[in-house]
C-alpha cells in the first residue's frame, strides 16, 4: 500500500467533487470542467488497459476494473457527448 499515493488520488476526487457542485451551480462552466474530469477518466483507462494488456497486472483485472475504471468513463463520455449536443443541459 502506497499512502502517499492514496492521499494524492484522495486530494484529486476531493477537488473533481468541487468541480462538479461547481459544474451543477454554474452551467457556464459545465462543458469545460466536465471535459476535463472525462479527459483525466480516459487516461486512468488508458494505463489501466495498457497495464493490463503488457502483464503487469493479470488478465481478470479487465473485469475488475470494469465497475470502478471503465464504466464510470463510459458513463461520463456518454453525458459529455448528450451535454455537447446541448440535450441535457
Amino acid at each position: 500500500m502506497n499512502e502517499h499515493f492514496i492521499r494524492d488520488l484522495g486530494c484529486l476526487y476531493t477537488i473533481f467533487g468541487v468541480l462538479s457542485a461547481k459544474a451543477f451551480v454554474d452551467k457556464s462552466k459545465r462543458e469545460d470542467i466536465h471535459a476535463l474530469m472525462t479527459l483525466f477518466s480516459l487516461g486512468h483507462v488508458v494505463v489501466h488497459l495498457f497495464d493490463t494488456l503488457r502483464g503487469l497486472v493479470a488478465f481478470e483485472h479487465l473485469y475488475m476494473d470494469f465497475p470502478l475504471v471503465y464504466a464510470p468513463t463510459i458513463v461520463m463520455a456518454i453525458l459529455f457527448i448528450l451535454l455537447k449536443k446541448e440535450k441535457f443541459v
